[in-house]
């Protein structure tokens, strides 16, 4: 068979054949015209495997670089983090997509949804798995302002031991109402728990 139809059914130039032969294991020559009818077939498996090797090989490549380039960032980004954090908002501080920050989080075992919070280490082991470097927010003063309202809430609250009365139901029509205010001026409330 000639040497320029076997690089046509092999889809290639007959240069590249007359290359490739050697590497593959056939040696008729690089001014050779024709190649023996018997190693014709021989010569296209070859070449079909040694494009497969070829192809492997350069996916290889490219998978290697894929995950060396992921683990080993060139520079770490440096975030600051509240004690507690919403999930989408730690997306949007890291600037990644929250499906990115949703999988590493699985990836480590946390079940979490959008809109859940998550403690600081939490939040820092996941960014920090992500490529960046964590430092702790210093408290805001709206931060210090919720938490003494609360502090006063439960100073007020553990007057009383913790217990907050319940109101009686009150049975239907006109005299529910008297029951419940006789109830309401029997109970001495905080003033914050005092509805009427």
């Amino acid at each position: 068979m000639n040497v320029s139809q076997l690089a046509n059914q092999l889809k290639m130039t007959p240069n590249e054949l007359l290359d490739m032969l050697p590497q593959i294991g056939f040696h008729i020559g690089r001014r050779a015209i024709k190649v023996p009818d018997s190693q014709v077939e021989k010569i296209a498996i070859a070449v079909q495997r040694h494009r497969k090797l070829e192809q492997l090989k350069t996916r290889e490549e490219s998978i290697t670089e894929i995950r060396t380039k992921g683990k080993h960032p060139e520079k770490k980004r440096e975030i600051e983090l509240p004690e507690t954090i919403v999930v989408k908002d730690l997306s949007e501080k890291l600037g990644l997509p929250i499906q990115k920050v949703m999988a590493e989080m699985m990836r480590n075992g946390i079940m979490a949804s959008l809109n859940e919070r998550l403690d600081f280490e939490t939040a820092t082991i996941i960014s920090e798995d992500l490529g960046f470097t964590v430092t702790k927010a210093a408290e805001s003063h709206e931060e210090t302002a919720e938490l003494s309202k609360k502090e006063k809430l439960a100073s007020l609250l553990s007057d009383r031991g913790g217990i907050t009365p319940t109101p009686p139901d009150p049975p239907s029509g006109r005299g529910g109402l008297l029951v419940f205010n006789q109830w309401a001026n029997h109970i001495s409330l905080p003033a914050c728990l005092q509805f009427f």
